[in-house]
């Protein structure tokens, strides 16, 4: 038979339980009921993703310091670039992250952590309501099981929603400018999300194992507690199951996409920065709603989602590598 926990205190529910736990009040497989709300969550969340930045950019300084005093010739490389004004391709010798620098950055995830810690610390409540019920062993494999296995469906969905998507924005941008510069829009901003994730592809089997290690170990946790275990469950308590899901995704997957025109614009064409946005976007709010959605049918344990972001993860980055 089987058994039912408290997503709160983790206690076992007697057979024929209510919606609410028997010994705590908290609610059971309907919704969240977390000891925070929405103004906490995205001032937090929003916190969160300054102290990332800051992290990240310290992490990024020291790494490339410690490449360049290593191996400095590892970081220079010959880039080729698509001048749309000559119709040429231009080569030059560029300073470049790497997947060592990359993997030594994703140390920096750990700050997505520190204010929703520091949150409940000052509300004295468990961490365990991040997404971390006491579960019996069976039940953990389920849900690490289902986890891989929805992410692996990821790919295949994240795969449908980048085709539409360019197949649309193809055609309404060769309708505005014409069959020719639409197109070449097109593939100036897939060359410009290409150059974005450079770093994740692997030349050899020790850059793999790094960048599959970092975004098992450190991506993919630091972002799902953060995002699904902090932000969606407030937003959830504050505004309903659906809302809080839909507002959580559209947040995140934002979050994702907001530099794109700062760093088109290094390249001399900051529009190819939102053409960029409008390509990636729809594709990270779909996996953040599935991400999202897995969320809640797993009676909010945060193994689940954290077992899809890295099974989706590490076949991106295996393959970005091939």
């Amino acid at each position: 038979m089987k058994k039912h926990f408290c997503p709160v205190c983790g206690t076992e529910q007697p057979e024929g339980k209510g919606k609410k736990c028997v010994y705590c009040g908290g609610r059971i497989g309907n919704g969240t009921n977390v000891s925070w709300g929405w103004i906490e969550a995205t001032i937090g969340f929003t916190a969160s993703i300054i102290l990332l930045f800051i992290f990240q950019s310290m992490m990024y300084f020291l790494g490339l310091t410690i490449m360049l005093a290593i191996n400095p010739l590892s970081l220079l490389r010959l880039q080729f670039t698509f001048n749309i004004f000559t119709m040429t391709y231009e080569t030059k010798l560029e300073l470049v992250s790497t997947p060592e620098i990359l993997s030594f950055v994703t140390l920096g995830e750990l700050a997505l952590l520190i204010i929703p810690v520091l949150i409940l610390k000052l509300k004295k409540v468990s961490l365990r309501e991040l997404g971390f019920p006491f579960t019996d062993r069976r039940t953990t494999v389920m849900d690490v099981t289902i986890g891989c296995l929805a992410g692996v469906g990821m790919i295949v969905a994240a795969n449908i929603i980048s085709i539409t998507t360019t197949l649309l924005l193809l055609a309404v941008l060769q309708t505005i400018y014409g069959p020719f510069f639409g197109s070449m829009l097109i593939f100036l901003s897939e060359e410009f999300i290409s150059g974005i994730n450079a770093p994740f592809v692997a030349t050899n089997y020790v850059q793999l194992i790094l960048l599959i290690t970092s975004v098992t170990l450190l991506v993919a946790p630091c972002e799902e507690i953060a995002t699904r275990g902090f932000l969606q469950q407030g937003l959830e308590k504050s505004w309903g199951r659906w809302k809080g899901l839909i507002a959580a995704a559209v947040i995140f997957s934002i979050l994702h996409v907001i530099l794109y025109p700062q760093s088109a614009s290094a390249t001399g064409l900051p529009g190819i920065g939102l053409i960029s946005i409008l390509l990636a976007l729809p594709t990270y709010i779909t996996l953040s709603l599935i991400l999202g959605a897995l969320f809640q049918a797993r009676e909010y344990r945060i193994i689940t989602t954290i077992a899809a972001h890295a099974s989706y993860m590490t076949i991106l980055v295996i393959m970005l590598s091939m």
